[in-house]
């Protein structure tokens, strides 16, 4: 789990800088992510129109969060991610019967010129799993795990244990779960380490081995970090920046 495991290569695109909560009574767990790649030499033009954009949906009165990040590292670099977390899959219906037409229609005007391709995904939050920061961050690493099938429920079983240990030894790091529920090849599980600075991407002073270790002892610290590594096809990595200047964030 984690760069700190030492065995992670990269990962790629999205979620994070404190996955705002759509205003509800009883937020959901889905969210909808949207990564643009930019048409060589047309960033300045795609955040002008991304600006109009979210101009458009403070003036229809969204009242979901919309937020914006650029990617700064990876092969994803110079492309842009939007997304929209805390509903539940009926919202996406009622959503799309009030905003969608107008939407698909201020889309193609402000930012279809400017993109060279658009990729839609839909993310469960894992809560349990997780431990989030308790403000947005500046930056995120995302770190993305494209599993095995037959070994999803070993991975599972091993975020399990990787969070209870976490718990068991406060060990001070924040991150976020999430799971790939469609638009992609899966399973495909996504990590998030929320960051202020470069300077927070340092190792905490203790490792996550040590801390493992701490918490279960040599022998199941072992097992949980090799669970990492053996379920996983692959793993890759990225750096995002928030951008709110590119985001929508409705009045409380």
């Amino acid at each position: 789990m984690m760069r700190r495991t030492g065995s992670i290569v990269a990962a790629t695109l999205m979620l994070g800088v404190g996955a705002p909560i759509a205003a509800q009574d009883t937020p959901g767990t889905i969210g909808q992510v949207i990564v643009t790649r930019v048409k060589a030499g047309m960033g300045k033009q795609y955040q002008e129109g991304r600006k109009r954009h979210m101009a458009w949906h403070k003036k229809q009165g969204d009242s979901w969060t919309w937020s914006t990040s650029e990617v700064t590292s990876g092969p994803y670099t110079g492309s842009y991610v939007t997304f929209s977390f805390g509903h539940r899959w009926k919202d996406f219906d009622d959503w799309e019967a009030k905003f969608g037409q107008g939407d698909t229609a201020d889309v193609d005007l402000n930012l279809t010129p400017y993109a060279e391709s658009t990729t839609i995904s839909y993310y469960e939050y894992l809560a349990d799993l997780s431990r989030p920061a308790a403000t947005p961050a500046r930056m995120s690493e995302v770190v993305h795990f494209l599993l095995s099938p037959e070994k999803e429920p070993e991975f599972r079983h091993t975020l399990q244990r990787a969070h209870e240990a976490i718990g068991k030894t406060s060990w001070p790091v924040n991150y976020s779960w999430f799971e790939l529920k469609n638009g992609g090849e899966m399973p495909h599980f996504v990590l998030v380490l929320p960051h202020n600075s470069f300077a927070d991407m340092a190792d905490p002073e203790v490792s996550f081995p040590a801390m493992l270790t701490k918490a279960f002892g040599p022998y199941e610290a072992g097992v949980i970090l090799g669970g990492f590594g053996q379920a996983s096809k692959s793993q890759w990595s990225e750096l995002i920046v928030y951008r709110p200047d590119l985001s929508h964030i409705p009045a409380p």
